[in-house]
């Protein structure tokens, strides 16, 4: 009998060979037996060959059993490492979405404070730097020369603070108008830049709604192929474990006493007329 050890190493594969090749010596052996005519020999020999041809078909109905689920499990597998592999390929596809995204977004933006600072710096130069005099401020003028000509001091001093009045009130009116015209240029152009930055945010949107869409249907694609080959080799499993089920394990033939000794006397009288 051998070692336990080397038995479990012995794969079924190589259980069937031995178990088939031993078959065909034993059907070798039982011709043998049966052309010396030695009968009790040859039926105990049948006996041997009978309950082996049963070992073998229940190996192979082990073996089929066997194959059956390392089929599925390797159709899982491969299920498996296809989907990680499809994950890894949209990852880094909307990495270069989102990066492309951002340098586009970036790219406006610094369109826009560029385009910002030119306008507001054109606008400027649309302006004096300072307000021109007004007809009041123009007359105080004139008249602060004549009181002082006519010697008038303290006249003419309270007559140029208030030409510095007027041009404080003045030059600040133009800054104001100024000023709000600027701010009103600018927010026109806020305003047409925030609207540029909505239309990308759009396009953002769909772009990144098309990209989802594309890859909701390959992984849809991807499942619906790998459901359709688990269900067809489930139902082939199933119509081989059905057949499996219903194949009829041979028993050894066990043949009578009487029967040999009948065959024997047969084949006794046989020789007598022969001879």
């Amino acid at each position: 009998m051998e070692p336990a050890a080397k038995v479990e190493n012995i794969t079924s594969q190589e259980t069937i060979e031995s178990l088939t090749k031993e078959i065909a010596e034993l059907e070798t052996q039982r011709k043998s037996l049966e052309a010396a005519e030695k009968i009790l020999e040859a039926g105990k020999t049948n006996k041997r060959i009978e309950k082996l041809k049963s070992q073998l078909s229940e190996k192979r109905k082990q073996e089929k059993q066997s194959k059956m689920l390392q089929d599925k499990k390797t159709l899982d597998e491969a299920h498996s490492a296809e989907i990680t592999n499809f994950n890894s390929i949209w990852l880094e596809k909307k990495n270069k979405l989102m990066e492309d995204l951002q340098k586009e977004e970036e790219k406006i933006k610094n369109k826009q404070k560029e385009e910002k600072v030119k306008t507001k710096e054109e606008l400027l130069k649309t302006f004096p730097e300072k307000a021109k005099p007004d007809p009041k401020f123009l007359q105080l003028k004139q008249l602060k020369y004549a009181l002082m000509k006519s010697k008038q001091y303290e006249k003419a001093y309270e007559v140029e603070q208030q030409m510095k009045d007027n041009e404080t009130q003045r030059q600040q009116k133009w800054e104001d108008t100024k000023n709000e015209k600027i701010t009103l240029e600018m927010e026109k152009l806020e305003k047409a830049f925030k609207k540029e930055l909505v239309g990308f945010n759009k396009k953002k949107t769909l772009e990144l709604f098309e990209f989802e869409r594309k890859k909701n249907m390959e992984f849809n694609h991807l499942n619906k192929r790998y459901t359709n080959t688990a269900s067809d080799m489930a139902l082939s499993q199933k119509t081989l474990k059905y057949r499996l089920s219903s194949m009829p394990i041979k028993e050894p033939k066990v043949r009578s006493k009487a029967a040999s000794n009948k065959t024997g006397s047969t084949n006794i009288r046989i020789r007598i007329m022969i001879a």
